[in-house]
């Protein structure tokens, strides 16, 4: 849930409730929802400034109304994880009263994609116990201007990405799993950005230009059991 802090996106706490209800009554209770392995149906928090006044006690609050929902209206509990560094303060989760944490794209932190891969290990070394780490394929904002982004110099990318090195930090990532001492209710879940982020460049669906590329990559990096591999034929030099 990414409560941006924009016109429209804000949730007052006067909407708590009623935002509560519809995540459990329309979300929640799907079938193919994604659960922890202790069975808690997973909420993410990619933004919480827009939830109330942003403050750590309205974040809380969300937290809790979604929590008793849940269990009054499917009796279930929910894993709460924010959203790692990004927008958000790193040690606020546990402020708030979420459970852990989860990662995503760090272009605000690091603008080399060589360099991104290259402190991933550093980086999970420092999350806390209860953690999904994250993977990002690229980020590109390029496509952003000039209408969503008029400045040429507010743009944000990386100018160095190639798919051997998100191949490389899909390596790493597997290798920390294995041996990891993270809390197990989502410790081998992995966190890909993204499926189609056109506008922001980070994109594992299959296109023109990469194929099922990206896809391959992820199958047979993590060392995935289900399914088939889908190759790494590609237009793009790897």
């Amino acid at each position: 849930m990414c409560a941006h802090p924009w016109d429209g996106l804000q949730i007052p706490t006067s909407d708590y409730t009623t935002v509560a209800k519809r995540l459990a009554g329309t979300f929640f209770n799907q079938s193919n929802y994604l659960r922890a392995n202790d069975g808690r149906l997973i909420l993410g928090l990619c933004d919480q400034r827009g939830l109330g006044d942003g403050s750590d006690a309205d974040t809380r609050s969300f937290i809790d109304a979604v929590r008793r929902q849940a269990k009054a209206m499917l009796n279930e509990d929910v894993l709460v994880l924010g959203y790692w560094e990004a927008m958000l303060d790193p040690a606020a989760p546990a402020r708030w009263g979420a459970d852990g944490a989860y990662c995503g794209v760090r272009i605000d932190q690091v603008k080399s994609y060589n360099d991104y891969i290259a402190a991933m290990p550093a980086y999970f070394g420092a999350t806390p116990p209860q953690f999904m780490r994250c993977a990002a394929a690229g980020f590109d904002e390029r496509p952003r201007y000039p209408l969503l982004i008029p400045d040429r110099t507010k743009i944000r990318y990386y100018t160095d990405q190639t798919p051997a090195l998100f191949a490389q930090g899909l390596n790493q990532i597997r290798a920390d799993i294995a041996s990891s001492h993270h809390i197990s209710a989502v410790d081998n879940f992995v966190s890909i950005y993204a499926w189609n982020e056109w506008h922001e460049g980070g994109i594992i669906e299959p296109n023109a230009r990469d194929g099922c590329l990206y896809l391959g990559l992820i199958h047979d990096q993590l060392n995935l059991q289900k399914g088939a591999s889908c190759g790494t034929q590609s237009t793009r030099p790897f």
